[in-house]
């Protein structure tokens, strides 16, 4: 069962990839969200796609900006996606946050007045006490 389900995890995701691309492709979506797990200098023990140092969440911001991207919410990325609206739009988003966060994306996020999303875990799936 569990090879069976991370088969359809693949696709389900494969899938969600490939309709972005061809809307995006198409005209329909003119954006980028921007998914973060850690923000640190330091090594944290987990997939190196979701580590990543203050320079370079700086440096994407900064080029973004230069792009023309307007950085939203989340609720102002739905709108722009439901009334087919042509602006270039980013969002910045952090999952189960860390203090890396706030000690070394706040200040960069705050500098450079970018909207974004915390995320926060409550407690495991897995666990009964949430």
């Amino acid at each position: 069962m569990g090879k069976l389900k991370h088969y359809c995890d693949i696709a389900i995701y494969l899938m969600h990839r490939t309709w972005w691309n061809v809307m995006s492709h198409f005209g329909r979506v003119h954006g980028v969200v921007l998914m973060y797990h850690y923000i640190t200098d330091e090594h944290v023990n987990t997939m190196p796609s979701c580590q990543h140092k203050p320079e370079t969440l700086e440096s994407t911001i900064l080029r973004l900006k230069k792009e023309g991207y307007d950085f939203v919410f989340i609720e102002r990325m739905l709108e722009i996606i439901r009334t087919k609206d042509k602006i270039r739009f980013a969002v910045v988003t952090f999952d189960d946050i860390m203090d890396d966060v706030y000690d070394n994306a706040y200040p960069i996020l705050k500098k450079t007045h970018i909207p974004f999303t915390l995320f926060v875990a409550s407690g495991l799936i897995i666990s009964r006490v949430m």
